[in-house]
C-alpha cells in the first residue's frame, strides 16, 4: 500500500518530537545569549562580505552624477535620506519597543528639514527613529554603525526577517561608508580655538542646541553622558569650565537644557574617568563603551565649534 509522502511527514510530528524540538531550540537560544559581544560584530561583517556592493556603488555614483558637484550639505541630506529610507522599510521592528521618553527625544523636524516634502514615511517612523538611535553613534558628522548590536539583532531575528530586510542593513552600511569618505573630503574647516569670539548668550545658545541635537540623534544615550560633556568643557579653554558637578548642572539649566543628569550621578561617573580628551579611559568601561564615551565629547565639541546643530 502506497503512503502519501505528505501524510508520512505529518505523522512524524508527534507531541514528543515537537517537545524535543522546542527544548533544543530553547537550548540554542540560551547559548546564543552567551556569545561574546565582539563575535556578533564579526558575524555581521562576515554576512556583509557576502553581499555584492556593486548595486549600491552604482546607485551612489548615479547620485553624484546628478548632483554634479556634491557639497558637505548635500552629502548630509543624502545621509539623512538613506537612513530614512532604511527606517521606512522597518527592518528594526523586532527590536525592543522604544519608551515614551525615547520617542519624545526624537526631534523629527531635524530629519524632515533634510528630506523631500513628498518623502513617504512609514506610519511609525518616529518610533523607528528611536530604535535606530540605539544601534549607532556619531564621530563628528560621521554616522557610525554599531556592528556588535547589528550582528546580535540579525542573528536573533534572522528567521523573522525577509530577505529584503536583511539586505537593507548591508545596503545602508555600504552607502554610509561611501558618503562618509566623501564627507571627510569636503568637511568645513574648523576655526582655531583662539578665534572663538562668542558672546555669553551666543555660547549658551550653542551649548543648549548641541545638547538637544545629541539627545535627538542618540549620542547622549544616558543622562550620565553629560559627565563627558562637563569633562570636555573643562579641558577646552574657550568653553566654560566648572569646579564642581553642581556648578555644571546649574549652568546647563541656566542655558535651557531641559533634561539633565543629577549632580550625584555626574560625580559618580566623573570619579571613574582617567586621562585626557580624546583618549579618556574608565574604571568601569573599555572597548566600544569607552569609545562611545569619548565620542560624546567629540560630537559636542564639533557641534559647538560649527554652530550648525541642525544635522
Amino acid at each position: 500500500m502506497n503512503t502519501n509522502f505528505k501524510d508520512v511527514n505529518e505523522a512524524s510530528f508527534t507531541l514528543d518530537a515537537i517537545r524535543e524540538m522546542a527544548e533544543t531550540m530553547n537550548e540554542i537560544y540560551e547559548q546564543m545569549k552567551r556569545i561574546p559581544k565582539h563575535l556578533y560584530g564579526q558575524y555581521y561583517l562576515q554576512e556583509r562580505a557576502k553581499y555584492d556592493a556593486s548595486r549600491v556603488t552604482m546607485k551612489y555614483e548615479r547620485w553624484k552624477t546628478q548632483e554634479w558637484d556634491e557639497t558637505f550639505e548635500s552629502l548630509k541630506d543624502l545621509q539623512t535620506m538613506v537612513v530614512a529610507e532604511f527606517l521606512t522599510k522597518r527592518p528594526l521592528r523586532f527590536s525592543r519597543r522604544p519608551t515614551l521618553r525615547e520617542i519624545a527625544e526624537v526631534q523629527l523636524d531635524l530629519v524632515q528639514n533634510r528630506l523631500s516634502n513628498v518623502f513617504a514615511y512609514c506610519e511609525d517612523f518616529k518610533e523607528m527613529c528611536a530604535c535606530f538611535r540605539r544601534f549607532n553613534w556619531w564621530e563628528g558628522d560621521i554616522l557610525k554603525l554599531d556592528y556588535n548590536r547589528y550582528g546580535k539583532y540579525l542573528l536573533f531575528n534572522y528567521h523573522k526577517m525577509t530577505e529584503e530586510e536583511r539586505r537593507a542593513f548591508f545596503e545602508l552600511d555600504i552607502m554610509l561608508d561611501l558618503i562618509n569618505k566623501d564627507m571627510a573630503k569636503v568637511m568645513p574647516a574648523i576655526e582655531d580655538d583662539e578665534a572663538q569670539m562668542d558672546t555669553e548668550g551666543e555660547m549658551e545658545m550653542k551649548i543648549v542646541q548641541a545638547a538637544r541635537t545629541m539627545r535627538a540623534e542618540g549620542t547622549l544615550k544616558h543622562l550620565y553622558d553629560y559627565t563627558w560633556v562637563m569633562m570636555l568643557m573643562n579641558e577646552t579653554k574657550w568653553l566654560p569650565s566648572f569646579d564642581t558637578p553642581t556648578s555644571f548642572v546649574d549652568y546647563m539649566g541656566q542655558c535651557g537644557v531641559e533634561i539633565m543628569s543629577s549632580r550625584s550621578n555626574i560625580t559618580k561617573y566623573y570619579d571613574k574617568a582617567r586621562g585626557e580628551f580624546p583618549n579618556w579611559t574608565f574604571d568601569d568601561a573599555d572597548g566600544d563603551e569607552a569609545k562611545r564615551r569619548n565620542n560624546v565629547g567629540k560630537r559636542f565639541l564639533n557641534l559647538v565649534r560649527s554652530g550648525n546643530n541642525s544635522h
